[in-house]
């Protein structure tokens, strides 16, 4: 397997991203990251790639591949595990809870800035204060429903699992989200008792169903 560190814009990138940090780096990055570790395994010579992503890399996962996979069949599948579920609504209201503002003004401001133009002492992501560029906070906060990760699904031109768990506080609604999704080599699984990080044993059984999906291929 090929585990990679999204950079975010920082060279040869280890550990976590600090909040110190300006941020200047854009949810849709991870798009050009992705194509260039897939030429770099075609470089190498691997054959029938799986793509698999987890969370908001699930949801990059998913986007890349609706939009930017060409027709080459070295791509055997994609898998997505946990991935992003996304309305407005629902982001306003989690990022109150989490950081006790309203993101609308905050969204507002972000818009009227040129994009380069940093934002001071906002919250952004998990980051309860740092500073961001404004391109960079409306590409993670802003109203994109590409974010959604089920509205991508339809467009995945190739079998594709998806990985839920049960006790699933974060995408609570991707079991049902999927469900709905109209299109042919769609396969849905959902591991009992598991939480949003498929912790311990739970991560055995998820690898062990997409071990599965992928002998059936």
């Amino acid at each position: 397997t090929l585990a990679i560190t999204l950079s975010l814009g920082v060279d040869r990138r280890r550990g976590m991203y600090g909040c110190a940090r300006p941020h200047h780096h854009l949810h849709t990055d991870s798009l050009d990251e992705i194509g260039a570790w897939l030429e770099w395994l075609r470089d190498a010579g691997a054959e029938n790639i799986t793509l698999l992503g987890h969370s908001r890399g699930g949801n990059q996962t998913a986007w890349f591949t609706s939009e930017r996979l060409s027709g080459n069949d070295d791509i055997k599948a994609v898998v997505l595990m946990a991935p992003m579920t996304w309305s407005g609504a629902e982001a306003h209201e989690f990022y109150q809870e989490h950081h006790g503002i309203d993101i609308r003004p905050v969204i507002e401001q972000a818009k009227s800035m040129d994009g380069d133009q940093m934002l001071e002492d906002v919250p952004f992501l998990f980051c309860p204060a740092t500073t961001a560029a404004a391109r960079s906070y409306l590409s993670y906060h802003g109203d994109e429903p590409r974010l959604d990760t089920p509205s991508l699904m339809a467009g995945i031109r190739r079998p594709l699992l998806v990985v839920s768990a049960e006790n699933d506080e974060i995408m609570d609604d991707l079991p049902m989200r999927t469900e709905e999704v109209a299109r042919a080599g769609l396969e849905l699984v959902v591991i009992p008792d598991a939480d949003h990080f498929f912790k311990g044993p739970f991560a055995v059984q998820a690898a062990d169903a997409v071990a599965d999906f992928l002998s059936e291929l």
